[in-house]
């Protein structure tokens, strides 16, 4: 079989994407994986060809005064150092941080797999394997917010399925956590996430508020649609959205919630 790893890390669009101070560390980019606000996800290459992801984050230079963002800076650093904190099996690993005049460089374990997302969307999952994907995220919500630590945007885009069979996953994506020892405080005032995922607490805009149990009730949502194909709450529109989240009683009305083991116990 052809070696078409050799061959992809060496082709001209291959070569286009390289930078210098990643290939300084033996790094060498692949293709692109995703991009979004935040970034530009690629797979690479380390110097023992193993792989791994790199997020390339663009800096935002004032034209006026030559200088990078302080607020961005302060973002992409501190996310840098959040993921460095968790030490997790059910959690994206950290393994490095570059950067050079134009970018900052995030390197990761490279998760390859769909997302829960992906798989709600394509097929249907048995009791099991919720079970299996929910005590996994249990164990790490636990231990990140034992470590005063709320990941804030759980939802079934950010659960990658790296081992299908056996439902192992992985939580990626801490841009949005906050963390009481990097931030210096306890409770919030700000309210991020997706909407569909939001606890009641962030819908209202309520302040002065501790962010963990806000991640049981996404994580709780995105349990829901696991089983059922639905989201919990539903809306035309972002307002009737809200109003069903802090209104509208869970609809347990599916006909996968009707064989439940408790619903046959209770009759």
């Amino acid at each position: 079989m052809a070696d078409t790893t050799y061959r992809n890390a060496n082709s001209d669009s291959a070569l286009c994407l390289q930078r210098r101070v990643l290939l300084d560390h033996g790094i060498c980019l692949i293709e692109k994986i995703s991009s979004g606000g935040q970034g530009t996800v690629y797979r690479a290459m380390d110097q023992h060809s193993n792989p791994c992801a790199v997020k390339v984050i663009a800096k935002q230079i004032s034209q006026r005064t030559g200088m990078v963002s302080a607020a961005q800076t302060l973002s992409v650093k501190r996310e840098a150092v959040l993921l460095k904190m968790v030490k997790h099996p059910s959690s994206l690993q950290f393994l490095g941080f570059l950067e050079d005049e134009k970018h900052w460089y995030i390197l990761t374990e490279l998760l390859q797999g769909p997302d829960l997302f992906d798989l709600v969307c394509s097929s249907s999952f048995t009791e099991n394997e919720i079970l299996m994907f929910a005590r996994q995220l249990c164990h790490l919500l636990h231990y990140l917010h034992t470590h005063g630590i709320a990941h804030r945007d759980v939802k079934l885009e950010n659960v990658m399925c790296v081992q299908p069979k056996s439902m192992k996953v992985k939580l990626i994506d801490y841009g949005l956590a906050h963390s009481n020892e990097l931030d210096g405080f306890d409770l919030v005032s700000s309210h991020p996430g997706t909407l569909v995922y939001k606890a009641p607490e962030l819908v209202r805009g309520d302040r002065d508020f501790d962010p963990r149990p806000s991640d049981m009730w996404s994580l709780g949502s995105m349990i829901y649609t696991a089983c059922s194909g639905e989201y919990a709450f539903k809306g035309d529109s972002n307002d009737i959205l809200a109003e069903s989240i802090l209104h509208a009683p869970v609809e347990f009305s599916a006909k996968v919630f009707k064989g439940h083991p408790a619903d046959q116990e209770s009759h």
